[in-house]
């Protein structure tokens, strides 16, 4: 939870997700992270990083070289760490910049102490470096809600930065219009296409990683999956590739992640 200068503390998101379970169960289980959403998101046929998964950084840390070898063949240079702890008491790892392979059993036993072994799910992948990373909240009509930050996406992720562009999907047309966030959609002009940071290659590869998430139907106009899903924009070479690394699709009877339908702007 990010807290701004001039603003109130705020609790973390263990407490707040206890205390909205109190009064909203399904709402605050849904906050509940899933230890691989890697795995969920490729369940959907998103586009993810290659990695590897442990069922602890116990079972990597036997043989280390083994567990990286998967990675290696498909000539991945840097590393990504996501240590996700099973127990809610423990803090949870990943690293901010790109490890080499010779970097990542000492990053684990710089935070993972001997007792605590057993209690982390571990992730190793690819670290991908973002043009630009979105959060995506698709509401249960089908209306879609993009925000922006150019960069690693993570900051934004976990609410430690504010959206510095936002889009909107007309739900009759399709068409996606970009906004910059900071005076909100309704009262912001709308970017253009020669706009010098939202380019046409980052609209052309988000619009992209929009079509992979599939639609409740057959038709293209039916409304793709609603629920919360975490996009970066890499550059693979000369060209600009959607990456998701989280999905968080709802269930068929609550939407946690609902936008409302009017604008609160």
């Amino acid at each position: 939870m990010a807290n701004y200068e001039g603003e109130p503390p705020v609790p973390n998101l263990v407490d707040w997700r206890l205390g909205l379970e109190a009064i909203h169960h399904p709402l605050g289980r849904q906050l509940r992270e899933n230890p691989d959403p890697y795995a969920v998101a490729a369940s959907l046929g998103l586009p993810i990083p290659s990695y590897v998964k442990f069922g602890s950084p116990d079972e990597f840390l036997a043989d280390t070289e083994a567990g990286l070898r998967p990675l290696k063949a498909r000539g991945v240079a840097n590393y990504y760490v996501g240590l996700r702890p099973l127990r809610e008491d423990l803090p949870k790892y990943r690293n901010e910049e790109p490890l080499a392979h010779t970097e990542v059993a000492p990053y684990i036993r710089d935070h993972i102490t001997p007792e605590h072994g057993k209690q982390y799910v571990l992730r190793i992948a690819e670290y991908v470096v973002a043009v630009c990373g979105a959060v995506v909240v698709i509401n249960p009509s089908g209306s879609e809600h993009i925000d922006m930050v150019m960069g690693d996406l993570g900051p934004l992720a976990t609410g430690r930065a504010r959206p510095e562009y936002q889009a909107v999907t007309d739900q009759f047309t399709g068409v996606r219009r970009y906004y910059e966030a900071a005076a909100g959609v309704s009262q912001q002009k709308q970017l253009g296409e020669d706009h010098t940071i939202i380019t046409p290659d980052i609209r052309t590869a988000i619009a992209r990683g929009m079509s992979r998430i599939p639609r409740l139907g057959n038709g293209m106009r039916d409304p793709r999956t609603p629920g919360r899903y975490e996009l970066a924009i890499v550059r693979h070479f000369n060209k600009l590739d959607p990456v998701f690394v989280d999905a968080q699709p709802d269930g068929p009877r609550t939407h946690p992640y609902a936008l409302p339908e009017t604008p609160l702007y």
